[in-house]
């Protein structure tokens, strides 16, 4: 604040405190207040108004059309918008309601995207700021009512549809165009119902002929809440979308069918493989109903990662790949550097989440010459070498800020979708809920909020990390360095995962993930190490950047657990992949 500011701040909180102590005494019940507003990156032709206390007080700004006011230091207001394109001006009308005493009030301005719904007879307009660099659409179900009809996402400026809540690249112009994409309700009289008291039924069975099937809301004034078994039983549908309204949906509800396309919203409390057994489904569009959980985890970082491979689709990358040890384990800017023909991207999250899902994702994104470099954790065989067709809720809770993310699998590969999904649904039941305008890296590793960015754009974790000096070991999870337990079978898995990157040009490099040294299983020996190497470099038809032996540190480079490095450790790491991977360039 600058000095007269400050000045005017002082004598206004002077002024306030005296006017509320005569006021409590009741001498004063329309005693007279300024409301100011501290020096910003706005313009205001009056930044001060004086009125009566306990009365509303308005204040007209202008900013630059791509900024916008997102919070104030006085939180009853609001804000209303208009935008003169032409002269790229943002016009914004501030209502502070009830002030009782004369104050100082700060705004927070934010660069923010314009996100636009269009409909035949009504217009939305919200304002995203730019906490990520795609931006999740609106999930109000209560907007844009068709008679007959369900909302199931919004269509972008290319066509696209995009499913409630999830992202949709930004706009050159700062503003985003979305219009509403609708399905037409099947008739009531094509379906049986059990009632459940007089609010609720249950559907026992569908008497159509297929095609596409979207159940209503309601039926005869009662609302949908569960589908029974057998209801839709050896169907042929282009199309199935279930209502927002359903809880449950039974063991053999849809047997033995084909479908093309099922929507699902994600406030379905029980649902499973059993539902679907037997049947095919080609897509799954999950539209989100519930507010998110897991924004303030390390898991909500990785719909930001899969956004960063969406805006270098078309640039060459070198992406990093594994768990947390890739997430704290590099200086992406020491890279990027280094890499001047390359962009650098961060996809470590979760080591015991399946890597199979993962790899399908990047397989979007990744072209010829692209590099990808991976890192498996050898604490975790069983999700990071035995890359098997498997999913779990750890995936769900990682594209729960995009659920668009999980239309890259290809499903007829996954055998356990729905057993996935209610369990990710199970979960985070009673977990606390967060907004899509907040970001990963407002938090740091354990949910804290934190006044940096723990996150940089890479998708490194970028908070500081100091230097283990007791050099103790943190113990929590023991990694295999021995043979015995690498199975034939796994490294095949591992193999056949990566081969098809590899098959279109894609170069995908080893490079051994950092545990410490006094962190390895007891059968684990420099002889056992070095056999495992010699054996691991024989079974896998990738280039190794590094020696087993250069993976295995002192716990003076790591911090909180036995393989996330410290600040320095991983700048050291980085320098040790680039001695080894710039000669091959």
């Amino acid at each position: 604040m600058n000095p007269r500011r400050k000045k005017n701040y002082l004598k206004s909180l002077a002024l306030g405190l005296l006017l509320a102590t005569l006021s409590s005494c009741g001498d004063f019940h329309h005693s007279s207040i300024t409301v100011t507003l501290e020096d910003g990156d706005f313009h205001c032709k009056t930044q001060s108004v004086s009125g009566n206390s306990g009365e509303d007080f308005t204040f007209s700004i202008t900013t630059s059309i791509t900024k916008a006011v997102t919070g104030s230091s006085y939180e009853d207001f609001t804000a209303s918008s208009s935008v003169d394109p032409q002269n790229d001006i943002r016009f914004q009308t501030l209502t502070f309601h009830n002030v009782r005493y004369s104050t100082v009030i700060t705004l927070r301005i934010e660069a923010i995207q314009t996100l636009s719904y269009v409909g035949l007879d009504e217009q939305y307009t919200d304002f995203a700021p730019l906490t990520h660099t795609r931006f999740n659409v609106s999930t109000d179900l209560s907007r844009f009512k068709k008679e007959g009809h369900k909302l199931i996402g919004y269509k972008d400026g290319e066509g696209q549809i995009v499913s409630l809540g999830s992202r949709v690249s930004p706009s050159e112009s700062g503003t985003i165009a979305l219009y509403p994409v609708h399905a037409k309700e099947t008739s009531g009289t094509e379906f049986s119902y059990i009632e459940k008291g007089s609010r609720y039924l249950s559907i026992a069975r569908y008497n159509g002929v297929g095609g596409a099937i979207v159940v209503p809301e309601t039926i005869d004034g009662r609302i949908v809440d569960s589908i029974e078994p057998e209801c839709f039983q050896n169907g042929i549908y282009t199309q199935v979308v279930l209502p927002s309204s359903l809880t449950s949906l039974s063991p053999g509800a849809f047997s033995s069918c084909s479908i093309d396309e099922l929507v699902i919203y994600d406030g379905i409390q029980s649902v499973g493989d059993s539902c679907f057994e037997h049947t095919s489904i080609n897509n799954v569009r999950i539209n989100a109903k519930e507010s998110p959980a897991y924004i303030g985890t390390y898991f909500g970082s990785y719909a930001d990662k899969v956004d960063r491979l969406i805006a270098l689709k078309e640039k060459k990358k070198f992406v990093l790949y594994s768990g947390s040890s890739t997430r704290f384990g590099f200086d992406s800017a020491l890279l990027d550097e280094s890499l001047a023909d390359y962009d650098v991207v961060n996809m470590g999250v979760y080591a015991y989440t399946e890597s199979k899902p993962q790899i399908d994702v990047l397989s979007h994104f990744l072209n010829r010459d692209d590099i990808l470099l991976v890192s498996p954790e050898f604490d975790t065989l069983e999700t990071q070498m035995n890359v098997d067709d498997t999913l779990d809720f750890a995936f769900f809770a990682m594209c729960e800020a995009n659920y668009d993310i999980i239309r890259y699998l290809p499903l007829s590969h996954y055998s356990n979708f729905f057993d996935s999904f209610g369990d990710y649904l199970s979960r985070r039941k009673a977990m606390a809920r967060s907004r899509y305008e907040d970001s990963p890296s407002f938090y740091d590793e354990d949910g804290n909020r934190v006044s940096h960015s723990s996150y940089n754009a890479y998708g490194d974790y970028s908070l500081f990390r100091e230097n283990n000096t007791s050099r103790k070991s943190f113990g929590i999870r023991r990694a295999y360095y021995n043979k015995s337990h690498f199975r034939a079978s796994d490294i095949a898995l591992f193999n056949a995962a990566y081969a098809p990157l590899q098959s279109q040009g894609v170069q995908v490099y080893f490079d051994y993930s950092p545990r410490m040294i006094t962190s390895i299983s007891e059968d684990s020996s420099e002889a056992s190490w070095i056999e495992l190497g010699e054996y691991l470099q024989k079974s896998i038809p990738m280039l190794f950047l590094s020696r087993i032996e250069d993976s295995l540190l002192d716990p003076y480079y790591f911090y909180g657990t036995d393989n996330h490095l410290s600040t320095e450790g991983a700048k050291k790491r980085t320098q040790h992949v680039l001695k080894n991977l710039l000669p091959l360039l």
